[in-house]
């Protein structure tokens, strides 16, 4: 569409033959539509006729997406303890901090809702980006500062609103890009603006909205904690930091494989922490095959060129190599991937499954949060109802009763247990639930309520005991006579 509606198909533009199908080829591996479906959803639906059956048959085409690992790792460690909304707003404002500007969208495009001539005028915005041409957005500047000098000295953004406007997942407004306001002097909000790409122009202060790379690891690993904090962080701002300069130091071992291309991918037409160079395309059947001999697709893309490549490649590749050879099923166990995960300040089991089973290609990796630990006490195991805590050992056995409900559906395929997993996961979501039979809605509900009374009843029970562990004390106490006292 984009080709048709400007830009032609030649010269490797945005809307060229090469660039629209690398484009296709890493969405399809963004997508994992080398797997199918339909026999994994009727093989689960077989082992869990009741529920999960019901569920997969209300919410068609859900699927776990392959993200990349970086982006991964440091969107979950943020995660801990905060809820969706403000995930995503502190995430823009990361972006827009320290990530690479890569498109502006006029505000009349971004508020229709894919009116007559949306598309063209996307396509234009593309090209305009492609180019940085003067207006929209400044060329990026890797050495930009993004260190410790511009820390922020301030008070802390306003908080957002409840509920902020709906725009495009990614996408920045200007008040997300500057969050301190036009008022705001501090040096986190100005440099929120010029990492962003300059002077905030008329357009993006007009409600444009502007999408950013995630940023660097080094660019990461750079940045204060003040200025984290700033963005919205809180103590999570030393976690992200931390881990940064942790990743940066990891070493790819020598013993690791390079892992093989799943289906439907191609080492040289994959955008995942690579490079593309555009050249002679082959399109074959395992997807694109993109050769050397030009710079067109990564120049359309808005990939750094030239010594701004070469030293972004020298800074990230260690640890990118690192995170990638995780994937790797050969070189680590679903329990390895775990623990190296969990050497990280801020990752735990949950945080390291959400990784794994999200961007790390371990499909039978099951992470266990409230929602999920309510599945297995309502549907595999209602003696865990009983268990005091989540220890490691009760969070081991959550996966083991997921793994053995929806083992692999076909000989020598792998386990998606934990595919099977979000699907029951986004089930108990409210924004799901409600698509769901109604009798299945009630029938959670009840069990949710009947969930609210026993924690009730256990809460005052313990009240109750320490209340009269506190009373039989008290009457062991020796009362004080007036000259005890004097």
């Amino acid at each position: 569409e984009a080709e048709a509606t400007g830009g032609g198909g030649g010269g490797g533009g945005v809307s060229s033959p090469e660039v629209l199908e690398a484009v296709a080829s890493e969405l399809y591996a963004y997508f994992q539509l080398e797997e199918p479906l339909a026999p994994l959803r009727e093989g689960w639906a077989a082992a869990d006729p009741k529920r999960l059956a019901p569920i997969a048959a209300a919410l068609p085409g859900l699927r776990v997406l392959r993200q990349e690992p970086v982006e991964c790792l440091f969107s979950f460690i943020i995660s801990s303890n905060n809820n969706i909304s403000r995930i995503t707003l502190i995430l823009n404002r990361i972006r827009a901090a320290y990530g690479r500007p890569l498109l502006t969208i006029p505000a009349a495009v971004g508020g229709s809702a894919g009116g007559e001539g949306s598309s063209g005028a996307i396509a234009e915005a593309l090209e305009a980006e492609a180019g940085a041409e003067a207006g929209i957005v400044e060329p990026w500047e890797p050495g930009a500062d993004r260190t410790k000098a511009g820390a922020h000295k301030g008070k802390s953004p306003a908080r957002e609103p409840k509920k902020p406007p709906k725009k495009a997942a990614g996408a920045v407004t200007s008040a997300e890009a500057n969050p301190g306001g036009t008022s705001q002097s501090s040096a986190t909000s100005q440099r929120a603006i010029n990492a962003a790409g300059g002077t905030m122009t008329a357009s993006a202060a007009s409600g444009a909205q502007r999408f950013f790379e995630f940023p660097t690891i080094e660019a990461l690993a750079a940045a204060s904690e003040d200025e984290l904090r700033a963005l919205g962080l809180g103590y999570r701002a030393r976690f992200v930091r931390e881990t940064a300069t942790a990743l940066l130091a990891q070493q790819p071992s020598p013993a690791v494989p390079k892992a093989a291309p799943r289906s439907g991918e191609s080492p040289g037409a994959t955008l995942e922490g690579q490079r593309v160079e555009a050249g002679p395309v082959e399109v074959t059947s395992g997807g694109v095959e993109v050769t050397s001999g030009g710079d067109n697709v990564g120049l359309a893309l808005g990939l750094p060129s030239g010594d701004a490549a070469a030293g972004e490649a020298a800074g990230e590749a260690a640890g990118r190599a690192w995170l990638m050879g995780l994937r790797d099923p050969r070189a680590f166990t679903r329990e390895e991937v775990q623990g190296e995960l969990m050497n990280f300040v801020g990752v735990g089991q949950k945080v390291a499954d959400c990784v794994a089973l999200f961007s790390l290609d371990r499909a039978d990796i099951i992470p266990v949060d409230t929602h999920v630990w309510r599945i297995a006490c309502r549907d595999l195991d209602p003696s865990l109802i009983q268990a005091k805590s989540l220890t490691p050992a009760v969070y081991a056995h959550v996966g083991d009763l997921f793994r053995a409900k929806f083992p692999p559906v076909l000989p020598g395929h792998r386990c998606f247990a934990g595919w099977a997993h979000s699907l029951l996961f986004a089930a108990e979501l409210s924004k799901f639930s409600v698509l769901l039979p109604i009798e299945l809605q009630q029938e959670m509900s009840d069990f949710k309520e009947a969930e609210r009374r026993r924690n009730a009843e256990a809460k005052q029970a313990a009240k109750d005991a320490k209340d009269a562990k506190d009373a039989k004390v008290s009457l062991k106490s020796p009362a004080k006579s007036p000259a005890n006292a004097s």
